[in-house]
């Protein structure tokens, strides 16, 4: 829609180029459709402006009361290290305790496997 009717085409048809848009012949030009899409677009975006405006804000209001928090529970210590998912993923001794368990689950899976039938 936006490039139909901000094209040069579209603004000829909609009558943008006329001094008076009163005058213009209806059976012509498309006066209301054009300002009806043309409010649209611009009623689109300006909601995707504030959704986005919005976003950023709570974002920020989240990361600083996490860092107050963080703050708090630290006292005056000028090292705040956070523990994520992601931080935590990288810890040698995480690393250590998922190869533990893989091998244990690969074990108890092999005990099942490798145990004698009965009735032989």
């Amino acid at each position: 829609m936006q490039v139909w009717r901000w094209s040069h085409a579209g603004r000829v048809c909609s009558g943008d180029y006329l001094e008076n848009k009163d005058d213009g012949d209806r059976s012509i030009y498309l006066i209301f459709e054009g300002k009806f899409i043309k409010a649209i677009l611009i009623s689109v975006y300006s909601i995707l402006a504030l959704s986005c405006l919005s976003v950023i804000i709570v974002a920020g209001c989240i990361c600083k009361r996490n860092v107050q928090e963080e703050l708090e529970e630290n006292g005056d210590q000028q090292t705040t290290k956070r523990q994520s998912a992601f931080t935590k993923a990288l810890d040698p001794d995480y690393e250590a305790a998922m190869r533990e368990s893989a091998r244990s689950i690969t074990a108890k899976r092999n005990m099942f496997v490798d145990a004698p039938t009965q009735g032989s």
